[in-house]
């Protein structure tokens, strides 16, 4: 196993960082469901639209993995708007 850094390792805290300066309170969990809910999006729509499954969003919203999905999710929610 090679000790090095992944890079979606690397993206993640990227949004890690990101989050945290935008909110440094909240963690990237519930700033994706405050966003995702702010758009009117359920999590299965939000899983369609990124082809993950709903159980992912979910995981990640609670803060219990999926990070690898965070740096999309991000990009998602970032270029929807509110309809």
């Amino acid at each position: 196993h090679d000790a090095g850094c992944d890079p979606s390792d690397a993206a993640v805290e990227g949004v890690k960082r990101l989050a945290k300066q935008s909110h440094p309170t909240l963690p990237v969990g519930l700033l994706i469901r405050n966003k995702r809910r702010e758009l009117g999006l359920s999590q299965d729509d939000l899983a369609r639209q990124l082809g993950v499954a709903q159980g992912s969003i979910s995981k990640l919203e609670r803060g219990l993995g999926g990070e690898q999905h965070a740096p999309a999710i991000l990009a998602a929610l970032k270029s929807e708007r509110k309809g």
